[in-house]
């Protein structure tokens, strides 16, 4: 199962796949994904998240969550998955339906069940989606029940396509969801305020950074500016560096062939055993475990 997205590549679609007895391994990506239970029960896991879903439900996963998914080993379970990059919703509409999301994932973690009129419609438009998919035997898409509707049709997938269905899903899910979350002015008022803060710890996370160097970028005192980021990303401002920190290790981790002293020093850890407990803290395994793959 592909995890991320190749370079100039905006969106995949995954097609049918059966959860191996041992679940699926812990995986993470920069893309914003779909996971859609075709059949069985799947217990999925998004950081600290649990759902559980059923044949039919989705799951919309934020940006850089780690994820992996668990089942009853004697029920079999399938899923399809939909990924696709921000960078479908240009400039403007990417900073503000997007990037909330790579902010503070968490808060955007939403489960889709057709018992729901909105998210009726939302599992319809996922399911054109997953019709897109051409199989590998050479056009015919593949076959398999989603939340009760039977494929029938057959077409090309192409990006016009994609990105039309794409949009006007996205717009139900803000509409009906995410606006409640990040459209009000006072959450857009402490964005903008704290923008020069998550920059600075963007471009900075590899150097010694402490809360009062981050508050300094916004002009505040070390506790208000702690209270005003906790308040926007759900976490602290140490904890946000970190996560951030982590986040980059695993790309390198994964990437290169580098030894993993270099890497913890090279994402701001100048005590491999703070990396290592910081690391398995998040991930749920060592370094070296996630550089072989170990679940």
């Amino acid at each position: 199962m592909a995890t991320k997205l190749d370079v100039g590549q905006r969106f995949l679609i995954s097609g049918l796949q059966t959860l191996p007895s041992r679940g699926m391994p812990r995986e993470w990506h920069e893309e914003i994904e779909f996971f859609c239970v075709v059949s069985g029960q799947i217990t999925l896991y998004i950081e600290d998240v649990v759902l559980s879903l059923c044949a039919g439900e989705v799951a919309v996963i934020p940006p850089n969550m780690l994820h992996w998914a668990t089942h009853s080993p004697s029920l079999k379970a399938s899923y399809e998955t939909i990924i696709f990059s921000g960078a479908l919703f240009s400039g403007r509409g990417e900073r503000g339906y997007i990037g909330p999301l790579r902010l503070n994932g968490k808060a955007y973690i939403l489960k889709l069940a057709p018992d729901d009129a909105w998210q009726s419609e939302s599992l319809r438009l996922i399911l054109a989606l997953l019709e897109l998919r051409p199989s590998i035997d050479g056009g015919e898409f593949a076959s398999g029940v989603s939340g009760g509707l039977q494929r029938t049709t057959n077409a090309t997938p192409n990006e016009l396509e994609f990105c039309g269905l794409l949009f006007l899903l996205w717009s139900k899910i803000y509409h009906n969801s995410y606006i409640k979350l990040d459209a009000t002015l006072a959450y857009q008022k402490l964005h903008r305020r704290l923008q020069s803060a998550i920059n600075y710890i963007h471009e900075h996370f590899a150097d010694d950074v402490s809360s009062r160097m981050m508050a300094n970028q916004v002009h505040l005192n070390v506790a208000t500016f702690c209270r005003y980021f906790k308040q926007l990303m759900g976490e602290t401002p140490i904890s946000y560096l970190n996560n951030y920190r982590v986040s980059k290790s695993r790309v390198l981790l994964i990437e290169t062939n580098k030894k993993i002293a270099d890497i913890a020093a090279e994402c701001g850890y100048n005590n491999l055993s703070h990396f290592n407990r910081d690391f398995k803290n998040r991930m749920r395994c060592t370094p070296s475990a996630y550089r072989r793959g170990a679940i």
